[in-house]
């Protein structure tokens, strides 16, 4: 398991490294965390121009593990691997009549307007759209 800033450090010195012609990411994960996943995306999608940065994923590389490869310059899978998946998801129980059942009454206060939403002590109000730039 290696983290983002690993991959980051890793990264840069081999692209500091004039021997280094190129760099190919072997990759091996269902995925991770979004947090600092996209500025690493960021940091191989801008240092593919210096030097090609590759992928390869010999099982798989999904969800956040996917994100870093679809920012190389090219991805390629064994013929039983996978790929893709990039995304957000959560799960949703409400378990606010059997609250009321007994006799507890759970009030949410929030700030924003999705906070909260999935917490499970009242109905979800809506399916928000998440959109990430």
């Amino acid at each position: 398991m290696v983290s983002y800033q690993g991959i980051k450090f890793s990264l840069l010195s081999a692209q500091a490294d004039p021997q280094v012609r190129g760099i190919l990411l072997d990759i091996e994960s269902g995925g991770g965390e979004a947090e600092g996943g996209f500025d690493l995306t960021d940091l191989i999608y801008r240092m593919r121009s210096l030097k090609p940065v590759w992928a390869i994923s010999n099982g798989q590389a999904f969800s956040a593990a996917y994100a870093i490869a679809a920012a190389t310059n090219q991805v390629w899978t064994s013929r039983t691997g996978g790929v893709g998946s990039v995304g957000v998801w959560t799960a949703h129980m409400d378990v606010s009549k059997e609250m009321e059942s007994m006799g507890r009454k759970i009030t949410m206060v929030r700030a924003g307007k999705y906070k909260a939403e999935y917490s499970g002590f009242e109905p979800s109000r809506s399916t928000p759209r998440i959109r990430f730039r």
